[in-house]
């Protein structure tokens, strides 16, 4: 079944409620990690890479590379065996499309054809704390042939 991601706040509307509506305090979580996280601040994603706090393996295993790391497996449960397995499947899955199917393997990890234009009116977010980040939107990327084929 295809779920929607969800819009987070990084800092919790319970304990921040000033910036519900901020959008530097908004981040896009799996509907599973949301539900996870509740109220609790996890490390900064516009400051801290993922890939500097956790290290994934084929067989869908995780490993936490520092404190950051250990955090969000604890709290997202990242090591359950139940998120190893769909890590695993998923993981052995794209590297397969890879190997055997370039074209299907695109389809699957390539970036949307319809990315938004954020200096467009009807896209433009009312609250932008970060303006400067709208020329290196994927679109500009796309725009001026910046942007890989695949993520």
């Amino acid at each position: 079944m295809r779920q929607r991601m969800h819009i987070d706040h990084f800092e919790p509307q319970a304990i921040r409620p000033d910036l519900k509506c901020k959008y530097t305090n908004l981040l896009y979580l799996c509907p599973a990690c949301n539900s996870m996280k509740r109220d609790r601040i996890l490390p900064d994603p516009c400051l801290i890479a993922v890939g500097e706090c956790l290290r994934v393996y084929k067989d869908g295993s995780i490993k936490a590379l520092n404190s950051q790391g250990e955090l969000l497996i604890e709290v997202l449960e990242l090591d359950q065996p139940l998120a190893k397995q769909r890590r695993r499947i998923f993981i052995g899955t794209i590297l397969s499309l890879a190997e055997n199917d370039w074209a299907l393997f695109v389809e699957w990890m390539r970036y949307p054809e319809n990315l938004p234009n954020l200096e467009d009116a009807q896209n433009k977010p009312p609250h932008n704390d970060k303006p400067e980040g709208v020329a290196q939107s994927f679109y500009q990327k796309k725009r001026r042939g910046e942007l890989a084929e695949v993520y």
